[in-house]
């Protein structure tokens, strides 16, 4: 029920996958040794509004959670953290237009977030400086369709989905370009999160892998080299970042 941290057992954290809902203002906890969604609290910030969030990553060095919301009245979506216990979001800046995902590197020094598709300008990632909101352009991304998510692989290279009725999964090489990996029993449908998982092994599939979600509710376990399992991890209650 426990994975070890650092390696050496002086620090181990419960089996829970965290997840935040796009469209509604809801935080779940989710317990990977049972598979079901065990707790909720609703996400709020002082004096104003969610709607819902569209982002959500842990920092790997101080584990502070970092979150992109919808605040109702505001234009622009809002950069903040997030009290993963109380669901309270502690605003930063506004980032100025639509962005679906968030991806620290794996030391903590750079935090990479990517436009959807109603984003201006749209399917791109940025950087985002995490004490003030402000984004830089580092490359259009362009491949597939609805949904942008991207994550961070244990050896430091950045994945990307997108798509819906064809998923596409691929690597980005920063500031460069991207290379396809071709998918081994498709991905179920449009992702919309995920996380990767070096703890374990899931399904049957050997460690490390990512957890993904998609627009079917549906939790799946996918390796870099782009097999999917079947059937899914679990099912969520609501579409997971």
């Amino acid at each position: 029920g426990f994975f070890d941290d650092n390696g050496d057992g002086t620090s181990c954290s419960r089996l829970d996958l965290y997840y935040a809902s796009p469209f509604q203002n809801r935080l779940f906890q989710y317990d990977l040794t049972t598979n079901v969604t065990t707790g909720c609290v609703n996400v709020t910030t002082p004096g104003f509004t969610i709607t819902g969030t569209p982002a959500m990553a842990k920092h790997p060095v101080s584990g502070v959670t970092y979150v992109v919301v919808k605040v109702s009245g505001v234009s622009g979506r809002v950069l903040g953290t997030i009290d993963l216990a109380t669901g309270v979001v502690t605003q930063i800046g506004n980032l100025g237009t639509n962005f679906s995902s968030l991806a620290w590197s794996n030391d903590g020094a750079t935090l990479y977030g990517t436009t959807g598709n109603g984003g201006a300008p749209s399917e791109t990632l940025f950087t985002i400086d995490p004490l003030t909101g402000a984004t830089t352009v580092v490359q259009a991304l362009g491949n597939g369709v609805d949904g942008e998510v991207i994550a961070f692989a244990g050896d430091g290279t950045l994945f990307h989905w997108s798509g819906n009725t064809t998923v596409v999964m691929e690597t980005i090489q920063i500031g460069t370009g991207t290379t396809d990996v071709p998918l081994t029993n498709g991905g179920g449908g449009e992702t919309f999160g995920a996380t990767f998982w070096p703890f374990s092994s899931l399904y049957g599939v050997p460690g490390p892998v990512f957890i993904v979600s998609n627009i079917s509710s549906e939790l799946r376990v996918v390796s870099p080299t782009g097999v999917y399992t079947s059937p899914a991890l679990g099912v969520t209650l609501d579409d997971a970042r």
